[in-house]
């Protein structure tokens, strides 16, 4: 028989964990996970404390039992909140499709997946959370990924779900009256319509007999018994077919039916301000996410303070980045962003000033606005927007009293004061990207 003695150590081991408290073992193990902390030690359920904040664990490899190990959770109470009002997941809900024209966009860009799946990103009111999610497999013709995802903002979990899963099946859709013969056609015009040409181009890989065929066969013992072949019953004319992204192959059939055609659109909204850009252009990587920065002080701060001749102001520096590309998303191939800023309480029923700043120059839109409730259906403003504009509705864009500092973005186009204060904030350049520097003294969105 043999026998191991353990080194009792009593005392305090004090773990730091940027995180909200887990709820169960499974969220615990999911922060240490994410955070690469606790590795060598063994603790048993059993042994923790009813909120996960102290328990005894053991290390082998030292022979020595932890009597006295506390963990505390550093977080934010106030983002928590914030984010506990957004996140409208069901309780039971742990699987989220990724369907159609979102499964393209995600095999040109890559990055996580969750970002595309439109479904979860709904719930999540396409807030900028950093999502770190499990492992799978998205090869042949179905995508499955797994595992506990954990949901970040500014480095912190906020929100833990041990066991989600996101996946679809590698169908791409077409009318439901195209001819089988144009159906290739079909596809490539509609992935072409979506991310732009040449980006994704699509072939004929033969029937979905001989293409099962060409399948090693203990792999295909495993996709059919996880039942990960069965897309290919919706293949519309018994073919499979392969779309090429640079070195990159996928596999997906084609399907006829109008209703399951599904496009994307692109909308990415900050938890903490609730700014958001968004924009209908297919080219831009659904995981592409907001950052926001406010500007309180520095040079840049005080030459625009300077030169606009104010001092009651809100600044920020907003940035689009995109994980999967790994880079700051900085033009557009077509179409143009939507800025929106929210009004803070402060500056409601005071003068309202937009302001559109380029290199030394400046043009300045006078608006006056009363609002009262944010809730546009239920109030329309006491003074008129100018006597050539027309009265709010929801939707609209205008302009409070604060600086925006929208990064780099360039326009020349010369606005009409008669116009709408949405057509001066909806500009028609695709250049986001030259020093020149844009400024609103803020944008104010009514809902």
């Amino acid at each position: 028989m043999n026998i191991t003695l353990y080194e009792i150590d009593n005392s305090e081991k004090i773990y730091t964990f940027n995180s909200v408290q887990p709820k169960n073992i499974d969220e615990f193990y999911g922060i240490c996970d994410d955070q690469n902390l606790l590795s060598g030690l063994m603790i048993n359920e059993q042994d923790f404390n009813s909120d996960f904040t102290k328990c005894k664990a053991t290390d082998s490899n030292l022979g020595i039992i932890y009597s006295n190990v506390n963990f505390v959770y550093n977080y934010d109470k106030n983002i928590k909140k914030e984010i506990d009002i957004i996140k409208k997941i069901p309780n039971e809900k742990n699987s989220f499709l990724i369907k159609d024209l979102e499964l393209v966009n995600y095999w040109v860009n890559k990055g996580q997946i969750n970002y595309y799946s439109s479904e979860l990103m709904s719930y999540l009111a396409y807030k900028n959370f950093e999502i770190t999610f499990g492992a799978g497999d998205d090869s042949y013709v179905t995508t499955k990924m797994f595992g506990v995802a954990n949901f970040k903002y500014d480095g912190t979990i906020y929100y833990i779900n041990p066991q989600m899963e996101i996946g679809g099946e590698h169908v791409i859709y077409v009318p439901t009256n195209t001819e089988k013969l144009n159906l290739m056609k079909a596809v490539q015009e509609r992935i072409d319509n979506y991310v732009g040409k040449g980006k994704a181009i699509v072939s004929d890989c033969g029937t979905t007999t001989d293409w099962k065929n060409s399948i090693d066969p203990n792999e295909y013992n495993w996709l059919e018994a996880d039942g990960l072949l069965v897309t290919l019953d919706k293949a519309a004319n018994n073919h499979v077919y392969k779309l090429t992204v640079g070195t990159e192959e996928h596999y997906f059939v084609i399907g006829k039916d109008s209703t399951k055609m599904y496009e994307p659109t692109y909308k990415t909204s900050d938890i903490l301000t609730d700014i958001s850009i968004s924009t209908d252009s297919g080219t831009l990587s659904l995981d592409t996410t907001i950052k926001v920065k406010k500007i309180t002080s520095g040079e840049e701060y005080n030459k625009i303070l300077k030169f606009l001749n104010v001092t009651d102001n809100e600044m920020f520096n907003l940035k689009l980045f995109s994980s999967g590309l790994n880079k700051n998303i900085t033009k557009l191939d077509d179409g143009t962003f939507e800025v929106r800023i929210p009004v803070t309480e402060k500056l409601k029923g005071k003068k309202l000033i937009a302001y559109y700043v380029d290199g030394n120059n400046k043009t300045e839109y006078p608006v006056t606005i009363d609002v009262k409730t944010e809730k546009i259906e239920d109030n329309t403003p006491s003074n008129e927007i100018s006597k050539n504009e027309e009265s709010p509705k929801t939707g609209d864009y205008y302009i409070c009293n604060h600086i925006c500092h929208c990064n780099s973005w360039n326009d020349n186009s010369n606005y009409n004061k008669k116009k709408n204060i949405k057509d001066c904030i909806k500009r028609g350049s695709k250049d986001y990207t030259t020093p020149l520097t844009f400024f609103y003294k803020t944008i104010l969105k009514l809902i």
